[in-house]
């Protein structure tokens, strides 16, 4: 693998990031199996790590964009907001998800989308939930969604 000029090394870049080991035993049952790059964004461009990304995607290749949505709201708010983002991924509107989606992880969405639409496929909103959902208060939520490209 060549070295990438937007790519550094950043040694405690994962330390206070936990995104990787959330994901991990979900892709560890479903894949079995498997090399991982993660990979923990900075204040990048989207459309800069997209084109640098895009070099190594195969048929054999699964990008992960791990983020929680909005952040602390009462559960109808929560889930007001986190319609929007919603919206925005299964359109793949970049101009939504950059305006009004409020995900700690919007960059490595947005370069997701950004993937998507420059390969022509579609999105698709698989389910949405926040912490409300499960055994949590309704008084402050955190929204998930899952989708897939």
């Amino acid at each position: 693998m060549r070295k990438e000029s937007i790519v550094t090394y950043e040694r405690d870049a994962h330390t206070k990031e936990h995104s990787v080991e959330v994901e991990l035993p979900f892709l560890q049952k479903a894949l079995g199996d498997f090399e991982l790059i993660p990979i923990v964004f900075g204040d990048a461009d989207p459309v800069v790590v997209a084109k640098m990304l895009e070099r190594y995607i195969d048929d054999e290749t699964l990008i992960v964009a791990s983020s929680d949505l909005s952040h602390y709201y009462l559960y109808d708010v929560a889930v007001a907001k986190d319609r929007k983002c919603i919206e925005a991924v299964n359109n793949l509107n970049l101009s939504l998800m950059s305006e009004q989606c409020e995900a700690c992880g919007k960059l490595p969405i947005l370069t997701l989308m950004h993937i998507a639409k420059n390969k022509g496929w579609k999105a698709k909103v698989m389910d949405y939930k926040n912490s409300g959902d499960t055994a949590g208060s309704k008084d402050r939520v955190v929204g998930y969604i899952a989708a897939a490209f």
